[in-house]
């Protein structure tokens, strides 16, 4: 689930923009779980239809492909200042 990359020296634990994604799918399993309001447990969170199982993660991790969601964390560790330029996002978002 959180299997990402520690930090090296003086260089902080840095996560790729598949490792974010990631984490924003297995937050929505998170999510989906821990909101799951049925009375029977063997309904709940992710034991529900395969084709709903994964919507919540999937939804989530739609995000990390929005430049105004990844204003809000994404940035150069050295100058936090300094945000995933608009044009990367496209490009991105284009491949």
């Amino acid at each position: 689930l959180c299997n990402f990359p520690p930090p090296n020296g003086d260089t902080p634990s840095l996560m790729t923009h598949q490792d974010v994604e990631t984490l924003f799918h297995e937050f929505g399993h998170c999510l989906h779980t821990i909101v799951t309001r049925a009375k029977y447990g063997r309904f709940a969170g992710t034991h529900v239809p395969g084709d709903f199982v994964e919507a919540p993660s999937q939804m989530l991790q739609n995000w990390v492909w929005d430049k105004k969601v990844l204003d809000t964390f994404a940035a150069d560790y050295k100058d936090p200042s300094k945000k995933i330029p608009a044009e990367i996002v496209k490009k991105m978002n284009d491949a």
